[in-house]
């Protein structure tokens, strides 16, 4: 036995040993015993983000990217938001790269973040975003300081559990 560098004792092994759960296993044990599918446990990719139930705005969505470690998903989409004439209110539903049965309003954290060629911050007064309940999609609620806002480039960054 040897000594991590935490202090706990490590057994000393031989080449090509196999350690399951921290316990060396015998030269004939069946593999499929220990088989785990990475692709259960983990994805990637790209997705289309779709906006529905638009309100007094417009959106225009990119191709956008999305990690999944076991039940949790986090996601980074850029959106180009456009307050109608006369609007400083809206709404709209964004799909989600992997379904989830929302039952509240809570089970999607998000930020948002815009910056403009200089132009103020503080054009968003208000942001609420969160999972709609009885879908699965996100629904963003935006008040701005202007009507007729024109927000481009804005990223949302979300994480929530596959229910």
């Amino acid at each position: 036995m040897s000594t991590s560098p935490i202090g706990t004792r490590v057994p000393t092994l031989a080449p090509n040993s196999i350690i399951r759960a921290g316990i060396p296993l015998q030269d004939n044990f069946n593999a499929t015993d220990v088989a785990v599918s990475v692709e259960s446990l983990f994805s990637s990719g790209i997705y289309e983000p779709t906006a529905s139930a638009e309100t007094n705005l417009t959106t225009l969505s990119y191709p956008s990217t999305f990690i999944r470690v076991g039940n949790i998903v986090n996601s980074f989409v850029i959106i180009n938001i456009t307050m109608d004439v006369g609007e400083d209110n809206g709404s709209f539903e964004l799909s989600l790269p992997v379904a989830s049965n929302f039952t509240t309003n809570k089970q999607l954290n998000a930020v948002l973040q815009w910056s403009k060629d200089g132009v103020s911050l503080s054009e968003i007064t208000a942001i609420d975003i969160v999972s709609n309940s009885g879908s699965s999609n996100m629904l963003v609620d935006i008040t701005t300081a202007t009507t007729n806002a024109d927000l481009t480039s804005c990223v949302i960054a979300f994480q929530y559990e596959v229910i």
